[in-house]
């Protein structure tokens, strides 16, 4: 079992009147063996900027933290999670630049979607 802190951007907001900053995020590993090959799955739900009015482009540190982990992953290995954006190219783009292929290229939209 891995976990790697995922700390969040000290972004102001307000909450019932008072200023709150987001709370830091968790990513989790594990390894299993599936078919005699030895599979690394990571989980992660990262900090809902647009809910801030910003974003992860601009706000890129976790999406970075992310992406560097991803780059040292050997063998196969899935990343899975809620990932927070509602322009999900950039992230695609980023991901992609590190070796990783996304198996899902669209917005869900579903229960809590911002773009529904």
């Amino acid at each position: 079992m891995e976990r790697h802190d995922v700390p969040s951007p000290p972004v102001a907001f307000d909450l019932f009147g008072e200023t709150k900053t987001p709370t830091d995020r968790l990513l989790i590993g594990a390894r299993t063996t599936i078919g005699g090959h030895q599979v690394t799955i990571y989980d992660i739900h990262l900090l809902a900027f647009f809910m801030l009015k910003t974003s992860s482009e601009t706000q890129g540190d976790q999406r970075r933290q992310i992406a560097k982990l991803l780059a040292q992953a050997a063998g196969p290995t899935l990343l899975a999670g809620d990932f927070n954006v509602s322009k999900p190219g950039s992230l695609i783009e980023q991901f992609d630049e590190v070796g990783f292929t996304t198996v899902q290229n669209r917005v869900t939209h579903g229960i809590g979607c911002p773009t529904c």
